[in-house]
């Protein structure tokens, strides 16, 4: 199945290293189909709305 993860670069609530931590450990485990998706500039919050709303895009372009 396709996975994406969504981060702020700017979120001090989760920070971005997380993400970065949790891509890199899909690769060398040789996962299929990850994306990475970072805002830049963006906090925790700013980020909520805009990648939510491609979330729910992306979901419904895999039916």
């Amino acid at each position: 199945m396709p996975m994406r993860l969504y981060h702020c670069n700017d979120d001090q609530v989760v920070l971005v290293e997380n993400s970065l931590f949790a891509y890199d450990n899909f690769v060398v485990n040789n996962a299929q189909n990850v994306e990475l998706m970072i805002q830049e500039g963006g906090s925790h919050d700013a980020c909520l709305l805009p990648f939510y709303i491609d979330a729910i895009n992306w979901f419904d372009s895999l039916r």
